[in-house]
């Protein structure tokens, strides 16, 4: 990590005496030598004078000599360790010198003292990186960042130890922080940043610039072709000495020169673009994997010409492989040393006979050469008049003849083998390039030679190489001639099916020539064929690289990505085939079944605004593709549009009238828009696919077939949610049919056999069932579905109320009510279920955020919540919490398979609201209160607005459809809460003898508190509840009758009580004293409390808290009573004109319990 010591200057401070203070001074001020000459006679004279030791080991650790600076340091060490910033110098000229271990020990010891210095960090993590501990490096770097997270250094380096790892997506985002450590900034382009998809609209075009060094700049152009790939107008910035060679490499880009600390700015030439893209960042997008680095060789050429001139001076020096030699790189000193060998290492090499050694090292000095060839009596030839550092399109001419490149960590080694020449590389331990690996990815033709990070010298490693080296055959170059031949003869394979065959024959020649774009076009469809899509892609690119006009050439590129399932670049690659040939009928069908793919794809992920574009590009260019406008009638649905998306589905039908699928999917968006007679008849096309099997030993009824007298087999379909809605037409099933035998889901029964006494129930699928034991005399079957198709043709034709719903059992409402009453003393009940059980990535944006709907909830104090949701997570249970949520959930009640004691529960509650789910379809269908909230128009609202299958049921769904926001949804919700919350109040208040009529019914009991007889016509109070009807007179004050008087309701008011319902008559003879309040009588149910004119309303509702949350009666109460929370208030005036308040719970409704 470190570049070298970073230690801060000395202050004059340090200075014993002038001599030293002028020694600092200059140190100071970066005059080293003269520094350093006083340093040294101060250390003449006082031999063990640490602080003069350690400025001396700095001057030494700047000036390069890494060994005596450690010497130095560490005789300062001991004799004061102490000093501040003395174990980071040390640490950091010991790691320059290659002593990890010693390094690694001293800062480790430093730490104990000072754990949060970030510079121990930051050279300990140094070191572990060097040495090879890349988790190590890895902790260390995190660490440093939570002390200083602004690092950008330690960003950048904690990257590089995670590509070491092999970890490429974190290690590719956290390289985006390169950015800041070289203070690169390109925002003032005015381009958006491209994110590596695709680029097809008018004018896109693509800058991408050159960065770090000239190795780094042939490292990241392996990307290159895969950018090209995806933008067809591609501007390349790069450093001058590769302009010609990425030219002719990439002959579909605009190459141009970029100068080296100026940017784009000071550039010859500013092209108009609107992407840019940094080339180190285009690794993050094309080599996310492994897998994904392509395994052919090379992606340079190098000039053709210039190539041939050098291969006959190569040819000159004698027969023999040719090898180029590159021993060290021009960056050099502290632990970079480690990396590079000098020439007296690689004797073992030397003595291999037979080769022609060719000096590639760009600034080797004569002597250093001499002395070699000297002492190894082998020449070392050197190219002539060639400038190897900067002549770097004639370097790679002449590398290009080699038959082997032998180098250390050079950009020599970078571009042998980016010209696909075989490299062997020596290297110390591991870099970061090989990404995890034993290998280079980048480069397939480089060979890795590493020495461990504590082997003291090359010997070993050299000698390994010396003994390989003698099977290395030399390279072939065939001629134009010669390679076309070999090229047509390879096609002859592929084109008689021989496919492995033109594979292998491809790959030979691609070895040979790979600026030959047919030869890596072949390879691509072989490999193709072959069922090996990395390479087949690989090949592709690099054809497309080299022919970026071959329309044919994007075709098959754009087939194999469709395959692949890389819809964007098979859309872009078929887009540019037609472009490139105009009307190719193929290319144009091929790009319109991929876009509408890719366009189904998004509309499996819920996302309508982006599969809407796809199909309409589809259809402009296919008219005829049913597939395309079925998708596009379910699009248009989801974008809460389905009266448009009924006309897409009749031009799918009028292309395939037999297909299934579009029958299918063309019910729901008819139903959504109205049309039922539509609807209900491409709903019975279900049963033509695959759905649900109709194999019941019956004959099946015909649509319209009467059912009178017969015996009917309903049998379930779909799921849970669906059982229940049809199950709302059983009763115009029953009143036809002479008996109904109904299959449900087993958690059903109980439910239903409560609900519909006369059917016939099999909680069972049909697997293991004798139905002709079961139900012999079955006539006709039908499955629950025709049920809405059969007795639901209109809206006219749904009830106004529910002929038969559904019914919990009263003693289990009870229950749960005095449950609620327990947990919540008062407020509005409310259950909760935000989503479905089945959850997918593509199913969340179905569902309101619970994020949202907890923040609505939170902000109306009344309500109370019960949370429905069966698979409740912790996270999800504390996002209410954090909202302020006041909550609570039933954990002996099981959710989801208790069906019976869950629909008990859902007639408890004030209201149920959430997700449309089979819990809230429940609800409805028990004739309670309940609010769906919906993503797009559904179906189940057969365009009225509401739900005709449960009239009590409120809808909200989102306007604009699935891709709208959740928050107007989530506002019109508050706002409907907040209306419901209020207190009514009405001008024209209604009279209470209306009121009764509509509210009080047969069978309910009503509680008089005080003196309210001459207020009441008693004895038609009675009459309107019933024979079994109940009437208590309670004196609150305790100065009337005993605690209570009870008369049943066939009786005058004088007459003496005769009670008759079981209930009430044993809570009545359980009576022994008086009670001071309702709750104090503990009543078995109470639907009316009433508080005369002249009584204290507030006293009997403080008595009777108990009573309202248990059986949340509706209360009639004085003018000026104030009604508990929960309530809404309503006015209305008697027939004498008093004036009284008729407060009921919110939502108002019925229990439907089971009496």
């Amino acid at each position: 990590m470190t570049q070298g010591p970073t230690a801060s200057r000395p202050t004059a401070a340090a200075a014993r005496d002038d001599e030293l203070t002028r020694a600092v001074l200059h140190h100071q001020a970066g005059e080293l030598a003269e520094a350093e000459a006083l340093y040294r006679a101060a250390l003449a004279r006082q031999p063990d004078d640490a602080p003069v030791l350690n400025l001396l080991g700095q001057i030494r650790l700047e000036r390069g000599d890494a060994q005596e600076a450690a010497s130095l340091l560490g005789r300062a060490w001991q004799l004061a360790p102490q000093t501040p910033g003395l174990a980071l110098v040390l640490g950091q000229a010991l790691h320059a010198h290659g002593q990890l271990a010693a390094a690694r020990d001293c800062l480790q010891q430093a730490r104990q003292a000072a754990a949060a210095d970030t510079g121990l960090l930051a050279e300990l993590a140094s070191v572990e990186q060097d040495d090879g501990h890349f988790a190590a490096a890895a902790a260390l770097l995190r660490e440093r960042l939570a002390l200083a997270p602004d690092d950008a250094h330690a960003a950048w380096h904690l990257a590089l130890a995670l590509l070491s790892l092999g970890e490429l997506d974190a290690g590719w985002a956290q390289y985006e922080a390169r950015s800041r450590v070289f203070g690169v900034d390109y925002t003032g382009l005015g381009m958006q940043r491209w994110d590596g998809t695709p680029l097809d609209g008018d004018g896109e075009a693509l800058l991408l610039l050159a960065e770090q060094g000239v190795g780094d700049e042939i490292l990241f152009a392996s990307c290159v072709p895969d950018a090209l790939a995806r933008a067809e107008s591609v501007t390349l910035f790069c450093d001058p000495c590769l302009q010609p060679l990425f030219a002719r490499s990439f002959p579909g880009a605009s190459v141009l020169p970029l100068v080296r600390g100026g940017g784009v700015q000071r550039s010859v030439e500013r092209p108009a673009c609107t992407h840019y893209l940094e080339a180190g960042s285009l690794p993050r997008w094309f080599r996310r994997r492994i897998e994904d680095f392509p395994a052919v060789p090379g992606y340079l050429l190098a000039d053709a010409a210039r190539a041939a001139h050098w291969r006959r001076w190569l040819a000159g020096l004698g027969k023999g492989l040719k090898i180029g030699l590159c021993w060290r790189s021009g960056l050099r000193g502290g632990a970079r040393e480690r990396h590079y060998a000098a020439l007296e290492a690689m004797a073992p090499l030397f003595g291999v006979p037979g080769v022609r050694w060719v000096s590639v090292q760009y600034d080797p000095s004569a002597p250093e050469l001499a002395a070699a060839q000297a002492r190894f009596g082998v020449p070392i030839a050197e190219p002539p008049g060639l400038d190897q550092r900067n002549a770097l399109d004639e370097v790679a001419a002449l590398l290009d003849g080699l038959d082997l490149v032998i180098s250390a960590s050079t950009a020599v080694a970078e571009l042998a083998a980016a010209l696909g020449v075989p490299v062997w590389r020596f290297l110390t331990g591991s870099g970061w390039p090989m990404l995890g690996t034993d290998a280079m990815p980048w480069h397939p033709t480089q060979r890795l030679w590493s020495r461990p990070p504590d082997q003291p010298d090359w010997q070993p490693t050299f000698t390994a190489m010396a003994q390989a080296l003698a099977k290395v055959p030399p390279r072939e170059r065939p001629v134009d001639a010669v390679a076309s031949r070999q090229l047509d003869a390879a096609l002859a394979l592929f084109r008689k099916g021989r496919h492995a065959a033109a594979r292998e024959a491809a790959v030979t020649l691609t070895g040979q020539r790979p600026d030959l774009a047919g030869v890596w076009h072949l390879l691509g469809l072989a490999a193709r064929e072959g069922g090996e899509g990395a390479l087949a892609h690989a090949a592709f690119v690099r054809a497309l690289t080299l022919t970026p006009q071959e329309p044919s050439l994007a075709y098959n590129f754009g087939a194999l990505a469709e395959r692949g399932g890389a819809l964007d670049l098979a859309i872009h690659l078929y887009r540019r085939a037609l472009r490139l040939a105009g009307d190719w009928p193929e290319a144009r069908l091929a790009l319109a079944e991929t876009l509408t793919r890719r366009g189904g794809a998004a509309l499996d992920a819920n996302a309508a605004a982006a599969a809407l574009p796809d199909f309409e590009a589809a259809l402009a260019l296919e008219p005829t593709l049913a597939d395309a406008w079925n998708n596009a009638g379910l699009a248009l649905l989801r974008a809460g549009r389905p009266q448009e998306g009924c006309a897409a589905h009749d031009t799918a039908q009028q292309l395939a009238p037999a297909d299934v699928r579009y029958r299918w999917n063309a019910a729901y968006t008819r139903l959504a828009a109205g049309d039922l007679a539509g609807g209900w008849a491409d709903y019975r096309w279900r049963w033509r696919g695959i759905h649900v099997p109709n194999d019941y030993p019956f004959p099946e009824a015909a649509s319209g077939e009467s059912l009178a007298g017969r015996h009917v087999l309903v049998f379930a379909e779909q799921g849970l949610g669906d059982e229940i809605l049809f199950s709302t037409c059983l009763p115009d099933l029953l009143a036809e049919a002479r008996a109904v035998t109904l299959e449900c889901d087993p958690r059903l029964v109980p439910l239903y056999a409560r609900s519909f006494p006369g059917v016939r129930l099999i909680g069972s699928r049909r697997s293991g069932l004798d139905w002709e034991r079961l139900a012999a005399d079955i006539d006709v079957k039908l499955p629950l579905g025709e049920l809405a198709c059969r007795y639901r043709p209109r809206l006219d034709a749904f009830p106004p109320q529910p002929a038969l719903p559904l019914r919990a059992g009263a003693d289990a409402v009870r229950h749960w009510q005095q449950r609620l009453h327990a947990v919540f003393d008062a407020g509005v009940t409310v259950g909760l279920v935000w989503r479905s059980g089945l959850r997918a990535a593509n199913r969340t944006n179905l569902y309101p955020p619970l994020a949202g709907l907890a923040r609505t909830l939170a902000a109306r104090a009344q309500l109370r919540v019960v949370v429905l949701q069966h698979d409740a997570e912790p996270a999800e249970l504390e996002a209410l919490t954090a909202a302020g949520v006041p909550w609570w959930r039933p954990e002996d009640l099981d959710l989801r398979d208790d069906l019976d004691g869950l629909a008990a529960l859902l007639t408890a509650l004030d209201l149920t609201l959430g997700a449309a789910t089979a819990t809230t379809e429940l609800a409805g269908a028990l004739g309670r209160p309940a609010w769906r909230l919906y993503p797009y128009p559904a179906w189940v609202a057969l365009g009225s607005g509401g739900c005709p299958w449960h009239p009590q049921m409120l809808e909200f769904t989102r306007a604009g459809g699935i891709d709208a926001p959740w928050e107007a949804l989530l506002a019109g919700l508050g706002a409907t809460l907040d209306a419901a919350l209020a207190p009514v109040a009405s001008p024209a208040a209604p009279t209470l003898a209306a009121l009764l009529d509509e509210l009080l019914g047969e069978g309910q009991c009503a509680v008089l508190a005080g003196d309210v007889s001459a207020e009441w016509a008693l004895p038609e109070v009675m009459q309107r509840l019933g024979p079994d009807g109940l009437l208590l007179r309670f004196d609150p004050d305790g100065t009337g009758p005993a605690a209570g008087t009870l008369w049943p309701g066939r009786l005058a008011a004088t007459e003496a009580p005769a009670v008759t319902a079981a209930t009430p008559a044993a809570w009545l003879a359980a009576q022994r004293q008086r009670e001071q309040t309702l709750d104090g009588l503990k009543l078995p149910h109470c639907d009316w409390l009433v508080s005369g004119a002249d009584t204290d309303a507030a006293a009997v509702l403080a008595g009777a808290t108990q009573v309202i949350a248990r059986c949340r009666p509706f209360l009639l109460l004085g003018a000026a009573a104030a009604a508990p929370a929960g309530y809404t208030l309503m006015e209305c005036r008697d027939d004498a004109g008093r004036a009284w308040r008729l407060a009921f719970p919110l939502p108002q409704s019925d229990t439907n319990g089971d009496a």
